[in-house]
């Protein structure tokens, strides 16, 4: 069974590993459940709007910002950070995946800090604590290794 698990030295190849299935396990819910990830964005009350505004702070976080097609695209690049977090982890001496794997862990948490603090579409809840615990932990992490594997 050990042989399933990466083999570096230190949490960060099991962190990576670990983020690679829920980035899977999320990514699974964004192709299946659009409703799921109506309620794991906006929480569990939420609504479809009859109108709509993408400017910035203009509405409060709302479902109507969670479509079927932005569902799919987000599923699509959560499949693809979870691929990369998947390889990395068993290939940390790779200094080209490190750096690749370290940059799609900013530009996650950039993408979520600024749909929470400059667009406000993002409700404080689940999945932007997932998103700080996960990604700014990713960042430190990898930072923090950096150099060491």
């Amino acid at each position: 069974m050990a042989f399933y698990f990466p083999q570096g030295q230190g949490i960060l190849p099991y962190w990576l590993l670990f983020n690679a299935i829920m980035s899977f396990y999320n990514s699974a819910q964004c192709f299946l459940s659009l409703p799921g990830t109506r309620k794991l964005f906006f929480g569990p009350h939420s609504t479809i709007p009859s109108s709509s505004s993408s400017s910035p702070k203009t509405s409060s976080p709302s479902s109507h910002e969670a479509t079927a097609l932005f569902a799919r695209t987000f599923g699509c690049y959560t499949l693809v950070s979870g691929m990369l977090r998947l390889i990395t982890a068993y290939n940390l001496s790779s200094p080209e995946l490190y750096f690749l794997t370290l940059w799609a862990y900013v530009v996650i948490a950039g993408f979520w800090g600024m749909e929470w603090l400059y667009f406000g579409t993002v409700a404080s809840g689940p999945a932007l604590c997932a998103s700080i615990v996960i990604d700014g932990g990713g960042v430190i992490m990898m930072l923090w290794g950096w150099g060491n594997y």
